[in-house]
């Protein structure tokens, strides 16, 4: 009995290391791209963004997913510690409740989600916003 215990505890904890990973490279592709964003606006002569409308509001609504998606990281990684130190024997992972500043916000199995669609639609923007540079 006990060494199935230590092995749903090495599973739990498994699982939870592998969504830390996941959110460290999600918040470094996306700091990377804020910063070519950035950068893309305030070095090349192309993005005159004054006249683009659209440019506009591909850049911004790229930045602003990242962003959004950077902070529901940051809620989830920062859940992580206390979901490994006091997971129950019955608990699943994904039913672990996010705490931020000691109050539930929700639960991993919706946090998790709606992280990788505001990152989806970061990506999708960015890539919009590149694919107009490029044909224009």
């Amino acid at each position: 009995m006990n060494g199935g215990q230590e092995f749903v505890d090495a599973a739990k904890t498994e699982g939870l290391k592998m969504i830390a990973e996941w959110c460290k490279w999600l918040v470094a592709v996306q700091s990377g791209a804020i910063g070519l964003i950035a950068t893309l606006i305030k070095t090349d002569g192309r993005l005159e963004l004054g006249q683009d409308i659209l440019m506009k509001r591909l850049l911004g609504g790229s930045v602003v997913c990242f962003v959004v998606s950077i902070l529901l990281t940051g809620a989830i990684f920062g859940s992580i510690p206390s979901a490994l130190t006091d997971i129950g024997e019955d608990e699943k992972v994904m039913n672990r409740p996010i705490i931020v500043f000691n109050a539930k916000f929700g639960v991993f199995w919706f946090f998790i989600p709606l992280l990788f669609i505001f990152f989806l639609a970061g990506i999708g923007l960015f890539a919009g916003s590149l694919l107009r540079v490029i044909c224009v």
